[in-house]
Parts: C-alpha cells; sequence; structure tokens
C-alpha cells in the first residue's frame, strides 16, 4: 500500500480532522438544542455522553484503521463476516455528500448576493415579494430616529408593519428573509410532488462548489491536508470576529444569557438526556466512516488515544462557542426589534438561510458582515464534504487497488461528477423536499446500526484480547483495561439506547407545514435501508463462500482475519505473523 499516500505530518491529520467534526450542526444545532433542553444544564449530559460514548468510539475507529492503512471499505477484512459494515458508511456518505453540496451552493448563492447595494433579503421592496411581506430589520443608520413599544403595530412601511387583514380573514405575514428564501432562492413549489424546473442559478452554485472540492483533493492527501490548514482554522477567525462585534451590541448580554443560563430543573427529563446523546453522535461523527479514513492515513506509530480523547472534547468546545456567536447576535436582533428572543429563534435546514442574515443586515456595514458569515458557512462545509469524499474515493481505490492506485484523479473526478449529477435533484423549485427527505432518513437508522455493529464486531467477535494487542504494537506500551468496559459494555449499552430513542422520536418528515405524500415516505425508508443492505449482503456472501459442512464451522471460517490482515508498519509484520501463528495460545496477547 505504499501508493496510497500518507499525512505529511500529524498536523495535517488533526486539521483534517477538526474540518470533517466542525460542521453547519456545530453553528445551529447545538446552539438551539442547548437553549431548548436547558441552556447551559445541557451541558452536563452532553459532556457525559461524549466521555461514555464518543471518545472511546472515536478511539476504536482510528485505531483498525490506522493499524492497517485501509479505509472503511477495506479495512474489515479483519472481520470478513462484517465487510458490509464498512461498505454501509461510504453508501451513507455518499448519500450526505450528495445534499451537503447543495448546502454549500446555497451558500455561494448568499454570498454572491451580499455583494447587492442593498441587501435582498432586509426590505419587501423586491420583485418576488407579495403583500405579505414584513420586515424585522432596522437598518443601523435609522436607530436613532425608531421609538416602537409594541412589533404589532408600525414602525415605518419599510421595517415592521401590522398583520394585513381581508374581512374577517387574517393574511399570515412573511418576513422579507423568508420571502427571499422561499420565493427568490429556491422558488419554493407547494410539495414534492411538485419538482418545478431546475434553478440555473443554483446549479452553477453546485458546479462551482464541486469544482472547489476537486481542486482540494486534485493531488489526494498531499493537497487536502494543506488545504485544511485554511479551511479548518478560517471558521474560528470569522466566528471570533463575528462573536466580538456581537458583544458590542445592544442586547448581546440577553442574548447570552438566554442561551447559557442552566435551568437545572430539565436535567429531570428524559428527552433532554437523549438529545444530548443524539447530538454527540452526530456532531461527532461516529459511525460515519470519515473519522475512519482520516486516521488511515497517519503514521502507524501516531498516538491514536491522545487524539481520540482531544478531537472529541475539542468538538464539544466549538459547538458552544459557536453557540456564542449565534446568541449575542440574535440578541441584538431581538432588542432592536422589541422581540423577545423566543420569537426570532426557530429550527430547520434553512435556519441560517433566514434568521441569521436578518440579524446581520442590521449591522453597520451588513454587507461586509453577510460575506464574512457566508464564507465561514461555505468554508465549514467545505471541509467535511472533502473528507466525505476522501471517504467515498478511498473506498474504491482501497477495494481495487492494482487497477485503481495510479487513477486516483480519475477516481475523484468521475465521484464528483456522479455526485454533482446527482445533485441537480435538490436544486430544482421543490429540490429543498428532496433534500429534506435525505437528510431525515438517512442518518436517522443507519448509522446507529452500523456504529453499535462496528463495536460489536471489533470488541467482540474480532476479539478484545487481540485488538488490544493491535493498539499496543501502535503505542508501544499497554493499554488500560478501562477501554475493555467501554467498548465491550457500556459503549454498545448507550448506542442501543440512543438507536431505541432516535426511533421511538421518529416521526413523519416535513417541510414547514407541508405534509409528504405517503410515496415520498416509503422512498425516505429506502434511503434508510440503502445504507444497511451491504451488511446483510455480505453476510450471505461470506458464509456461502466458506469453507465447511455446516452453518456453524463456516461462520468460524467468516470472522477469521484475512491473511492480507497485516500491520501497515513492514518492520512488524514478521513479529505478528509469529504471534499469530502462537493463537490457540491465547496469553500471547495483553491480558485485558
Amino acid at each position: 500500500m505504499a501508493g496510497r499516500g500518507k499525512w505529511k505530518n500529524q498536523y495535517e491529520f488533526i486539521f483534517s480532522c477538526i474540518g470533517c467534526l466542525v460542521g453547519l450542526g456545530n453553528i445551529w444545532r447545538f446552539p438551539y438544542l442547548c437553549y431548548k433542553n436547558g441552556g447551559g444544564a445541557f451541558l452536563v449530559p452532553y459532556f457525559v455522553f461524549m466521555i461514555l460514548c464518543a471518545i472511546p468510539i472515536f478511539f476504536l475507529e482510528m485505531a483498525y484503521t490506522q493499524f492497517s492503512n485501509l479505509g472503511p471499505g477495506k479495512a474489515w477484512i479483519c472481520v470478513p463476516l462484517f465487510r458490509g459494515v464498512g461498505f454501509g458508511m461510504v453508501a451513507m456518505t455518499s448519500i450526505v455528500a450528495i445534499y451537503y453540496t447543495v448546502i454549500m451552493a446555497w451558500t455561494l448563492y448568499y454570498f454572491v448576493m451580499s455583494f447587492s447595494s442593498r441587501l435582498p433579503w432586509s426590505h419587501c421592496e423586491n420583485s418576488w415579494n407579495t403583500d405579505a411581506c414584513y420586515s424585522r430589520v432596522v437598518p443601523f443608520y435609522s436607530l436613532s430616529n425608531v421609538n416602537v413599544t409594541d412589533a404589532n403595530y408600525t414602525m415605518n412601511a419599510s421595517y415592521i408593519v401590522p398583520k394585513a387583514t381581508t374581512g374577517n380573514s387574517t393574511i399570515e405575514r412573511k418576513t422579507s428573509s423568508e420571502e427571499f428564501w422561499e420565493r427568490n432562492v429556491l422558488q419554493l413549489t407547494s410539495g414534492i410532488q411538485e419538482p418545478g424546473n431546475l434553478r440555473w442559478q443554483l446549479v452553477l452554485a453546485l458546479l462551482a462548489a464541486w469544482l472547489v472540492v476537486f481542486l482540494c483533493l486534485i493531488k489526494g492527501v498531499k493537497s487536502s491536508g494543506k488545504v485544511m490548514y485554511v479551511a479548518a482554522t478560517m471558521p474560528y477567525l470569522l466566528l471570533l470576529v463575528l462573536l466580538i462585534r456581537g458583544c458590542t451590541l445592544d442586547g448581546a448580554l440577553d442574548g447570552f444569557l438566554f442561551y447559557a443560563v442552566p435551568k437545572w430543573e430539565k436535567l429531570g427529563e428524559f428527552s433532554v438526556w437523549g438529545e444530548a446523546a443524539v447530538q454527540i453522535f452526530y456532531s461527532a461523527g461516529l459511525g460515519w466512516g470519515g473519522i475512519s479514513t482520516l486516521a488511515s492515513f497517519n503514521d502507524f506509530h501516531n498516538n491514536v488515544l491522545k487524539d481520540a480523547i482531544i478531537l472529541p472534547i475539542l468538538d464539544g468546545l466549538t459547538s458552544f462557542f459557536a453557540g456564542c456567536v449565534i446568541f449575542v447576535n440574535l440578541g441584538y436582533m431581538a432588542h432592536s426589534a422589541n422581540l423577545p428572543i423566543e420569537d426570532v429563534v426557530s429550527q430547520g435546514p434553512g435556519i441560517a438561510f433566514m434568521v441569521y442574515p436578518e440579524a446581520l443586515a442590521q449591522l453597520p456595514l451588513p454587507q461586509l458582515w453577510s460575506v464574512l458569515f457566508f464564507v465561514m458557512l461555505f468554508v465549514v462545509g467545505l471541509d467535511s464534504q472533502i473528507v466525505h469524499v476522501q471517504t467515498i474515493t478511498s473506498a474504491f481505490i482501497d477495494s481495487f487497488p492494482k487497477q485503481l492506485m495510479k487513477r486516483k484523479l480519475q477516481v475523484t473526478a468521475v465521484t464528483c461528477l456522479i455526485l454533482f449529477v446527482l445533485g441537480l435533484s435538490c436544486v430544482t423549485q421543490g429540490g429543498v423536499y428532496v433534500l429534506q427527505i435525505l437528510d431525515w432518513y438517512c442518518a436517522s437508522i443507519a448509522v446507529m446500526f452500523l456504529a453499535l455493529s462496528e463495536v460489536v464486531g471489533l470488541a467482540w467477535v474480532y476479539g478484545i484480547r487481540r485488538f488490544y494487542s493491535d493498539i499496543e504494537l501502535m503505542l508501544g506500551h499497554r493499554l488500560s483495561p478501562i477501554w475493555r468496559i467501554f467498548w465491550q459494555f457500556i459503549t454498545p449499552g448507550i448506542i442501543m439506547f440512543v438507536w431505541v430513542f432516535n426511533l421511538g422520536q421518529l416521526s413523519p418528515v416535513t417541510y414547514g407545514t407541508v405534509t409528504y405524500p405517503t410515496w415520498s415516505l416509503a422512498v425516505g425508508w429506502v434511503i434508510s435501508f440503502f445504507s444497511l443492505v451491504p451488511f446483510p449482503v455480505c453476510v450471505c456472501r461470506e458464509l456461502m463462500k466458506a469453507e465447511g459442512n455446516t452453518l456453524i464451522e463456516k461462520l468460524r471460517q467468516s470472522i477469521k482475519p484475512s491473511d492480507d490482515w497485516k500491520p501497515a508498519n513492514p518492520d512488524l509484520i514478521n513479529e505478528y505473523d509469529k504471534m499469530i501463528s502462537m493463537k490457540k495460545d491465547r496469553n500471547v496477547f495483553p491480558k485485558v
């Protein structure tokens, strides 16, 4: 595997992992869950699950791929019966990669529109606006002339207006940012059954986003590692700039206190603990295969234990930091519009494209802050998407090294092209409904099952003793027995809890007030099982080709590591083979 490539240094790996972990969920989903579930009190269950679940799975995922220098699509030759776990991860990541770049395309569209002389989402004087449009935006230069005590009354014809009435009916008002999002960006249709036409502006933005991703991967990890120095650090710099600016605004303290002050009584609610477990699971990317892929390019003797502890903690702190940025600005927005903060905070896939632009429009030099914000969103999406594509291409190259090892560029180009074409379904006028289906179902079931299978496959089937010996070869010292308790008992139990909780909370997919037709829900369930199909298929295939006359004999044969399963360090292969040749003597493995 000499031609597969490695990180030039450890920093490239760390920054790539940061880029993989820090995504759009950190920017909005965590802050929303935090204020919804007790503010600062939510951090208690969040960090509890980080210790009990995220760090052990992080360690496990990075250890087996670093040991073999193989991505998740190939590394399961250690337990051939479980090969479907790796293929399932790749399938799930492929689905995510289809719509993730669409979100990046939206950020590019907003980025371009941010150069307008007047931000188009800040007022109701555009061609796409309706009579139901109103604006909560108070331009910075007008604040000294504004005196409003009730947001239900006329503030200014261009700002906040009362609800319009027609006879005995009331027209449902929509903010200017909502109308810009629905009527200009998306040109939203009535439902998924009405796909409409392609939005050519979004098609161009999607193409541009994929070109950027491809250019970042043009030389494999040699180029992506260098890109990550910028891609992983830029969001922190931009968030810091926005936080400093936000702290100088009126209402910023109220926004921060609304977000961070603990409501300890919430800790008594089961749903709070369940949502904390779900959030740490998704935020840390457990079971997706991205971190495993990045670790497969590591040096054999890299201290994977240290990385597994530092990275999840950094991810959690980043989420809290991003929440501070969001809520100090929303505090200012609520103060300017004389609204309670809860009335300007909502949830959904388009939240960053409706609520936050509205807050940015109220700042001095709004075009500058909008440009910075959407650059940040694009970069946050870019570094995660780079890892998604690496996971997919590495799986193909690892599976067919003789045919594809020297054709990495072509593999990357074809992968990007196919995903771009599939993504066109999400940039039609009804494309956001398709995106919502993909996002709603692709990880709701599959990711939990794959992560559980991963832990069980390595800790119980491959064998905890043998896994300990593999890690000892990499670290150069014996591992603490505490990890066995996590991998064999605590962590699988928590994954099962998260899975059951998630299934119990799973509701029919919706987009705002739009109800999806039954046939589309069936499609969603097919999508959710798409990542699971490789597992039973591979199990059947391995059992059919395994030697033996009975099912038990075939089963025993199919769980034995392949002859190709070796340590990535060639100097240790002979030592490893000698140890394995003594496998009947269980004492050759470290006692745990």
